[in-house]
C-alpha cells in the first residue's frame, strides 16, 4: 500500500494509491484508524503534496563549506 499527501480542488487529503493508478480518498488517522472512501481521483486530477508538514526544522550550517570556514570549523 502506499499512502500519499495530496491537493484536490484546494482541499488537502490524504490517499491510497491503488493498483489502475487511481487514488482512493481516506479519511480519520492513517497512522491508526481511518476509513477508504468512495471518492476516486486520477492522477491527472491532484497534486502530490509531501507526506507531512514538519513541525520544526533544524539546520546546521556546519555542513557548508564557505560556512564552516568563517568559523574556521574545516572538518
Amino acid at each position: 500500500m502506499k499512502y500519499l499527501r495530496f491537493l484536490q480542488n484546494g482541499n488537502i487529503k490524504y490517499g491510497l494509491l491503488e493498483k489502475d493508478n487511481v487514488i482512493r480518498e481516506v479519511v480519520g488517522d492513517i497512522f491508526n484508524n481511518h476509513k477508504n472512501t468512495e471518492n476516486i481521483y486520477s492522477l491527472s486530477e491532484i497534486t502530490f503534496l509531501p507526506p507531512c508538514v514538519p513541525t520544526k526544522i533544524i539546520a546546521v550550517g556546519l555542513n557548508y563549506f564557505g560556512h564552516a570556514n568563517e568559523f574556521q570549523r574545516l572538518l
